[in-house]
């Protein structure tokens, strides 16, 4: 009888156990070295003579060589240089992204593009940031990145501002939180935002909780000395900023009891010149320029009708503008419109069959292009002002000079009846045709404007005028500083704000001898740019130690809240119609990325990112912790 064949039983599976079933019962499979070795004939003595075999024991060699390498290509290190470098192209794309107002969604298509054109690059290679992990980076890698950026540098920054304002985005009130520093070390002037959330309303008791949450989160409470905002009730509770339910108080009682509060002057100028022209009882220009506006904006067929007007008394036809109440500069680009192609307009709207009451009595007064030449030149100078205003490097010493200029040409148009030669020449015109009486009240309504704005700006402006005791810091070539006129030692004390007026001595014979050598172009900057050059120029802090805390606390103190408005526009821009699937916390990140760190250009953005100390940024964008929740913190 033939001998019976030995099986691969489950006793030798429990003693071999790196065998496993071969192909048919009396064969196992050595997994080790993917061999197969017969049973049939000795059973367990079979798999002790395979393990002792020198081809065996050559292959186990080989094979723990090979499975050791094959491991490392399992064990990424994301801190090597090359790792880092798509870290930080991942990084600079996500900024771009930001910047310049792209969607998420095109994050998808971005690296797959960039692969297929840079094929030969391994950088390109591994980029792999589509919408998900760039939003990741953006809201919890950049975003808490400026934050941290910024409280760092506030360690060394005793005074801070802080300011706010709000705006609805449909349904959502959104209050932007923006502080001001002034680091000597970092540029000068910062303006940075530090929160951005939504309210159930707008306040006085929600605003102050707000603010106080936002200096408590970033341990700032103690540095600010200055609240900025426009000149509301809300705000500030009129114009002697009376104590009770408003937002300055509630600040002044819970953060500093020396709490400056700083009206905005571009709302203050916007609304001056609103009282003023409100005074001539004739029109409202404002509701005339809201009027025309509509009647054009979704007809085409009137349009069309305007046009062949225009034609007719060859007037090149331009667009209406339109106006809103809450915008500073609008006002004077629609009224300069309107004068463009006054003759047109006022032939169409006399012509037709159904003009709205209000614009037909506009048109048909003789008054109605004399009182619009008026305000266009009274608003030329508003207008032409609040550009100035607005620039994001002013300090109040160049605030003030800009309301003076305004106050000093208001007076003097008053004092010289200053009528402009355009509305001259239709007066005499109209003069001529016996209309003698209509254009003397005509004459007095216009110079009662210029008193009645010059009065408006000179009780809203009042509070500003308490800084002119920094005016020594408005450096002129044509006022040499005069130490006897440094006041605001005396001013700062009554803040508890102490200066070693010895020391302030020395150091303004030192600031004065700095500015005997500066050429012209040196007077041509702004008022913190000046001291900053003064500062980068000494060695050594004792020299300038007293100049440097006054200028750290007056240009903390902005001169405006323009850039509360201009959040509000990058809001506009980014959250759009398009882009409608936004929550407030990715908008958020997306303004704190793009406001905090607006002077990078993109490709500065990416030598940043590489130059950063420790990479730990870099680390944070490869790290799959940013998938968590945001921490601004």
């Amino acid at each position: 009888m033939p001998k019976r064949k030995c099986v691969f039983n489950d006793r030798l599976k429990e003693s071999f156990k790196s065998f496993v079933d071969g192909r048919d019962v009396s064969e196992a499979k050595y997994i080790v070295c993917d061999c197969y070795v017969s049973v049939a004939n000795k059973g367990s003595y079979d798999l002790k003579a395979h393990l002792d075999t020198t081809k065996h024991k050559s292959r186990i060699a080989s094979s723990a060589v090979s499975s050791s390498s094959n491991l490392s290509n399992f064990v990424i290190n994301k801190n090597t240089p090359e790792i880092l470098k798509v870290s930080a192209v991942e990084g600079t794309l996500a900024f771009h992204t930001v910047v310049h107002h792209h969607s998420f969604r095109s994050m998808d298509c971005t690296p797959a593009i960039l692969r297929c054109m840079f094929d030969n690059s391994n950088t390109a290679k591994k980029i792999s940031c589509a919408r998900t992990k760039t939003e990741a980076i953006v809201n919890n890698v950049l975003a808490p990145h400026s934050l941290k950026v910024m409280i760092e540098c506030l360690k060394c920054i005793p005074f801070i501002s802080i300011a706010t304002d709000v705006s609805n985005h449909g349904n959502t009130k959104m209050f932007p939180v923006l502080i001001q520093y002034y680091d000597y070390l970092n540029g000068g002037n910062n303006i940075k935002l530090i929160d951005l959330k939504n309210t159930k309303n707008e306040t006085s008791d929600t605003v102050s909780e707000l603010l106080l949450e936002s200096l408590n989160k970033n341990n700032i409470k103690s540095k600010c000395v200055a609240f900025v905002g426009d000149t509301t009730n809300t705000n500030f509770g009129g114009i002697n900023c009376k104590s009770g339910q408003n937002i300055f108080s509630k600040l002044k009682s819970s953060v500093n009891k020396n709490l400056l509060g700083i009206g905005c002057p571009a709302h203050i100028l916007h609304n001056a010149i609103h009282h003023g022209v409100d005074q001539f009882d004739m029109f409202d220009i404002e509701s005339i320029i809201l009027k025309m506006f509509n009647y054009f904006s979704i007809y085409t067929v009137r349009t069309e009708s305007l046009k062949d007007f225009c034609e007719f008394t060859d007037i090149t036809y331009r667009e209406l503008l339109y106006h809103s109440k809450t915008r500073w500069l609008s006002l004077f680009p629609a009224i300069n419109r309107i004068l463009q192609m006054f003759p047109a307009l006022k032939l169409y709207f006399v012509s037709q069959d159904q003009t709205p009451r209000a614009l037909l009595n506009f048109f048909e007064n003789d008054f109605s292009e004399p009182f619009l030449l008026f305000v266009h030149s009274l608003m030329s100078t508003f207008h032409n002002s609040l550009e100035k205003i607005e620039n994001e490097s002013n300090s109040i010493c160049e605030i003030i000079n800009i309301v003076e200029n305004i106050l000093t040409s208001l007076k003097c148009r008053t004092t010289e009846k200053f009528i402009p030669l355009a509305v001259k020449a239709r007066i005499k015109h109209l003069r001529e045709n016996g209309e003698e009486i209509a254009c003397d009240n005509f004459i007095g309504h216009c110079l009662c404007i210029y008193s009645s704005t010059t009065s408006y700006l000179e009780k809203w402006t009042m509070s500003l005028m308490q800084f002119k005791v920094f005016k020594w810091m408005d450096i002129q070539k044509s006022a040499p500083i005069d130490y006897n006129e440094v006041e605001c030692i005396t001013f700062l004390k009554s803040l508890n704000v102490f200066i070693d007026d010895v020391q302030l001595f020395d150091q303004i014979q030192n600031l004065k001898t700095f500015i005997s050598i500066q050429d012209d172009t040196y007077f041509l900057e702004k008022s913190p740019n000046k001291f900053l050059l003064f500062f980068s120029s000494n060695q050594n802090i004792t020299t300038f130690s007293e100049i440097l805390k006054i200028a750290q606390f007056f240009f903390a103190i902005p001169g405006h809240n323009a850039s509360t408005e201009r959040v509000f526009s990058l809001i506009t821009s980014q959250w759009t119609k398009e882009r409608n699937r936004f929550l407030l916390e990715n908008i958020k990140g997306v303004m704190m990325v793009q406001f905090n760190f607006k002077h990078f250009k993109c490709a500065d953005f990416f030598k940043y990112l590489k130059d950063q100390k420790n990479n730990y940024i870099l680390k944070e964008i490869s790290s799959s912790d940013k998938y968590g929740q945001v921490n601004y913190k």
